[in-house]
């Protein structure tokens, strides 16, 4: 193959996944667009308002200080697109998981961004997924691990479902958080079982979301963290 050749080739691939890119980023707002007033969520709490996403390495904590503001979740079209785009995972699917994920996240007052981050890293928005030592869904749940707590919450439902998954690591999560005295470092090491380098990737995509383009009031729009992780 020339050198011609390869260069057109490339210039093709890249042409086909900027036209992806622009019609899944088209897609989402003309769906969002369409939205009807009946079809608006009901006003959730904000849970990173006046969360401190990260601190220095040194006994990095999550903690909680002024009441959270009051704010109206929307799908966030650009939010969707993104993960449409970069996770190869449906609309429908990307909007259900994020409207969850809010929910989690108001609930547990753990930033959004945060639990968005856990999910990236651990099955790459693959509501599917089902690791080789049985962990499932999003969150990668382990049922034997956290028995008692999916009996409480969840008794009979689908840890492949987003809702179920999401609200049960969200739990985890926090009971961790909580356990370490707020410790964000601690917690995910606990939670990820000592998995050399997680914790750098956690914090790489926790910037992303942390930093996204939004609504004033959606709960991914705080300050970008300072890096609280050594991978």
């Amino acid at each position: 193959m020339t050198a011609h050749s390869s260069f057109s080739r490339l210039r093709r691939l890249a042409s086909g996944a900027t036209l992806r890119i622009a019609l899944a980023l088209a897609s989402a707002v003309l769906a969002s667009s369409c939205a009807t007033i009946g079809d608006e969520l009901p006003a959730r709490n904000a849970p990173d308002a006046g969360i401190a996403l990260a601190v220095p390495a040194a006994g990095a904590t999550l903690a909680g200080s002024a009441p959270a503001a009051t704010h109206a979740l929307s799908p966030e079209p650009a939010l969707s697109a993104m993960l449409v785009a970069r996770f190869r995972i449906r609309q429908a699917s990307a909007q259900r998981i994020i409207h969850a994920v809010y929910q989690a996240s108001s609930d547990s007052h753990i930033p959004a961004s945060l639990i968005l981050a856990i999910i990236a890293t651990e099955s790459g928005f693959n509501a599917r997924a089902r690791s080789t030592a049985g962990a499932s869904g999003l969150m990668q749940i382990l049922p034997r691990c956290h028995a008692d707590l999916i009996a409480r919450l969840k008794p009979h439902q689908d840890l492949f479902d987003p809702e179920p998954n999401i609200d049960i690591g969200t739990h985890i999560l926090k009971r961790y958080l909580d356990d370490a005295g707020g410790d964000v470092t601690l917690a995910l090491h606990r939670y990820s079982g000592g998995t050399r380098g997680y914790q750098g990737r956690i914090d790489g995509y926790w910037r992303t979301f942390a930093a996204w383009p939004g609504p004033i009031a959606s709960p991914l729009r705080a300050p970008v963290p300072t890096p609280p992780f050594s991978a």
